[in-house]
């Protein structure tokens, strides 16, 4: 290498210019552009600007002192500029669609949406499939009586139809079969609040109103009732659909549905009705035996009717095993409870700490100077006529004495000097009692050797001991104006009860 490229070695890049060749000047004459193949004038004097600079450069590297560069073992690499990248040179092609992969990727699209098509068509018509199948199914239990009133003048046999062969039976201590209301599982401990009560046992109370044909614009009477299975049975008291040309039960959510009676007992103030619903919130029912005074129960229902529907008061057990006299003159064991029930509140639910329906409300005092006496007939007398008229639409196998008693206690007794037994304040003169010789003032002492000395004692001896045809033995000490009471013996053939 010579002293001349050693210098120009040592130049800056940028200074680096690469001699231009010097520009060839034909004798010719000049052309005109178009015959130059298209090279101006304009360019030809920047060809000469170029090359003067390039002079220029040389005379200035050769004023340069020249110096003796000491040799190395290794000379260092010459850094030559990158040339420029190609593609700045390459000519620009303009950009062409390709229809083909357009319409390639548009008939995948296209097959999406038709598989989407058919699979929303696919559910779309399952559902439809669905409720048409459900809306037949309802239509046919329609059309099954499900919605149908009694007729005028039916018997309450005749109402049944076809539920006496499949109805079900109230057990106590025990969620009804099918049932949709709590089982023991969602108890989470023995005793509940009154909220967790109230949310429990409300769905399981509705209302109950009755229609008459000569104003069927609004009820002559709004109740309550308890939903005692999921199939539609409800329980009530008989004095709420007494007299009723039409009834309708509201549920907790405001449907409305009407009902079929489906039996009726008067002598205990006691009726099954029945709606064509299903997945019913039943309750479930408790045994009053294990109730003790002092108890706290809540009393769910509708007092003052549907405008205040699942009121729920609270009260105590104020006294059990109370002889209420129904409408008919039948004594009935009821629990007494200072828990606010009134006009309404009738057919609903007497409930202890476990969420369970002890009793079925039914009335209370309202004499002037009577506060907070109210009276639920125990479940233990309700249950066996409860399944009797789910079963048969009437309590049959029931016998009738017909007599209405009243008890004459030990300090009575002793007063008046007579015995102990339940009095005959009034008799049906068409009875078996009165065909046997029995008689408004005669005191019952005892029934086939048994004690007589509460109402409860007659009614369950012949509830439970004795069935139509059957022959009753009292002894009975009649009084005579004249002359001392004597003692008797009378035997009744004990009737039917209508």
């Amino acid at each position: 290498m010579n002293e001349q490229e050693m210098k120009m070695d040592l130049q800056p890049e940028e200074e680096r210019v690469s001699p231009a060749p010097e520009p060839v000047v034909s004798p010719k004459e000049p052309q005109s552009e178009a015959e130059q193949g298209g090279i101006s004038s304009q360019e030809t004097s920047t060809f000469e600007e170029e090359s003067s600079k390039t002079e220029e450069v040389s005379s200035v590297a050769e004023t340069l002192p020249t110096e003796e560069i000491p040799k190395t073992e290794e000379t260092p690499p010459v850094m030559e500029a990158e040339p420029k990248a190609a593609h700045y040179d390459a000519p620009r092609t303009p950009y062409r669609w390709d229809y083909q992969n357009y319409a390639e990727l548009e008939r995948k699209n296209r097959r999406r949406r038709n598989i989407g098509g058919k699979i929303a068509l696919g559910v779309t018509l399952v559902v439809i499939l669905v409720l048409i199948v459900a809306s037949v199914s309802m239509w046919k239990d329609y059309l099954g009586g499900g919605n149908e009133l009694p007729s005028e003048g039916s018997s309450e046999s005749s109402s049944l139809g076809n539920e006496s062969s499949v109805a079900p039976e109230i057990s106590i201590g025990q969620s009804q079969e099918g049932g949709s209301g709590s089982s023991d599982s969602d108890v989470p401990t023995e005793y509940l609040s009154v909220s967790a009560i109230a949310s429990k046992v409300r769905p399981g109370i509705v209302g109950v109103c009755s229609y008459v044909d000569e104003y069927p614009f609004a009820p002559i009477g709004e109740g309550s009732g308890i939903i005692a299975t999921s199939d539609g049975y409800i329980v009530t008291n008989q004095h709420v659909i007494d007299g009723a040309d039409g009834i309708v039960v509201v549920l907790e959510n405001g449907e409305r549905y009407e009902a079929k009676v489906i039996g009726q007992d008067s002598y205990t103030d006691l009726a099954v009705i029945k709606i064509s619903a299903t997945d019913l919130p039943a309750v479930k029912f408790g045994d009053p035996e294990e109730m003790s005074v002092g108890d706290y129960v809540v009393a769910i229902g509708n007092p003052g009717g549907m405008d205040f529907a699942g009121s729920v008061t609270m009260g105590i057990v104020s006294a059990l095993d109370r002889q209420i006299q129904t409408g008919s003159g039948i004594p009935m064991s009821c629990i007494q409870t200072d828990a606010a029930i009134n006009p309404g509140n009738s057919g609903g639910a007497l409930v202890n700490t476990k969420g369970e329906v002890i009793g079925i409300n039914s009335s209370k005092i309202v004499a002037t100077g009577y506060e907070n006496m109210g009276f639920a007939i125990s479940m233990t007398d309700a249950q066996p006529i409860l399944n009797q008229l789910m079963k048969n639409g009437k309590v049959t196998d029931r016998v009738y004495l017909g007599v209405s008693v009243q008890e004459v206690d030990q300090w009575t007794a002793r007063v008046y000097g007579v015995p102990v037994g339940l009095v005959i304040v009034e008799i049906d003169e068409k009875s078996p009692a009165y065909q046997a010789g029995l008689r408004a003032g005669d005191i019952l002492v005892s029934l086939d050797d048994v004690q007589l000395e509460f109402v409860t004692d007659l009614t369950q001896l012949l509830s439970y001991y004795y069935t139509p045809g059957d022959t009753a033995t009292f002894q009975v000490y009649r009084a005579d104006k004249l002359e001392a009471g004597k003692s008797i013996t009378v035997q009744v053939k004990l009737a039917e009860a209508k």
